[in-house]
C-alpha cells in the first residue's frame, strides 16, 4: 500500500514553522508501515528550509520517507506520467474531516486495510 502522510500537527505538533513535539507513536507507526513493506509518502505544504527542517527532525527520529512531496518511481512506471496528485491507498492528514489523530487507531486503521487489499 501507498501511505501519504502530512508532517504538521500530523506526525508532529507544530506552530509552523516551528517543530515542538512528537505526536505520540507517529514515527513508530509510520516505521512499522515501512518495515511490513507499505510506501511512505511524506505529503507537506512545506517547502525549502521548513521542507528540510522536517526532513531532518524525521531523521533525527530514525525515520526517512519513501518519497517526498512526490509519486514513487513505481507509480511513475505504472502510470506512464506523474501527476500533480499524490497517488496514495491511504491519506493521514489533520485536516481530513472527522478525523482525529490517533495514531494507535490509524495503524489498526492502515493494518485492516492491508488484510482486504492482500485478498
Amino acid at each position: 500500500m501507498i501511505i501519504a502522510v502530512d508532517f504538521d500537527n500530523t506526525i508532529a505538533r507544530t506552530t509552523f514553522p516551528e517543530i515542538h513535539d512528537e505526536i505520540a507513536g507517529a514515527v513508530a507507526a509510520l516505521s512499522r508501515f515501512q518495515n511490513a513493506g507499505h510506501t511512505v509518502i511524506l505529503w507537506t505544504c512545506r517547502e525549502g528550509k521548513c521542507l528540510d527542517e522536517a526532513i531532518l527532525w524525521l531523521a533525527g527520529r530514525g525515520f526517512t520517507p519513501d518519497c517526498v512531496n512526490c509519486n514513487s518511481e513505481k507509480q511513475i512506471a505504472e502510470w506512464g506520467t506523474d501527476p500533480r496528485k499524490i497517488g496514495a491507498d491511504v491519506y493521514i492528514d489533520d485536516r481530513n474531516a472527522l478525523c482525529e489523530i490517533n495514531w494507535k487507531r490509524i495503524e489498526e486503521f492502515v493494518n485492516r486495510k492491508a488484510v482486504v487489499s492482500n485478498e
